[in-house]
């Protein structure tokens, strides 16, 4: 089986941010350490960036459906305007099955790994990542950085560690009930 793992933002693109926390160089620290724990379990991982460079959307899915990946997931830190957020929560493609499967098996991992935050839910919607995609995709959201408490939590490498296990957990779960 091979995935795609795709960190979100990048380059000029910071995403979220809480002062000089920003969301591309957590998805981008998580994103490595995920494909890392699939590749040790014998998961063939194509990743959409392994740096600190911008891509658009639309590129990000033709990196996937060109590896002909099995499943797709993309990395993001959530933001708000009220500093109050919290939780997480994974996306899908309206109506897709397998993606809706794919974002519950990461949504359950990251519930579990991330005991005592809000839980959020799995949702679907638009995103162009997961409209573009031609493979199960989901969306995943780790926390709020723009919660202090949260991006605090959010910018410790052991909980880089802990979310991407969470991340990995979710994919192999989701592979091996595709199976």
């Amino acid at each position: 089986m091979r995935v795609c793992i795709d960190p979100g933002h990048g380059g000029h693109d910071s995403g979220a941010r809480n002062g000089l926390l920003l969301e591309k160089d957590i998805v981008l620290e998580i994103g490595l350490l995920t494909a890392g724990l699939l590749r040790d379990r014998g998961v063939d991982v194509v990743l959409t960036r392994t740096r600190d460079v911008f891509l658009g959307l639309r590129e990000r899915a033709e990196i996937a459906n060109a590896a002909q990946a099995d499943a797709f997931v993309s990395l993001h830190c959530n933001g708000a305007a009220s500093p109050n957020a919290s939780g997480v929560e994974t996306w899908h493609y309206l109506g897709s099955g397998a993606g809706r499967e794919l974002a519950r098996s990461a949504y359950f991992a990251l519930r579990d790994a991330a005991a005592g935050h809000k839980p959020r839910g799995v949702k679907a919607a638009n995103f162009a990542v997961l409209r573009l995609t031609t493979m199960p995709a989901a969306l995943l959201e780790y926390e709020f950085i723009t919660n202090p408490k949260r991006g605090a939590w959010l910018a410790r490498p052991e909980t880089h560690l802990l979310l991407a296990q969470a991340t990995a957990t979710g994919v192999l779960t989701f592979m091996e009930a595709s199976a």
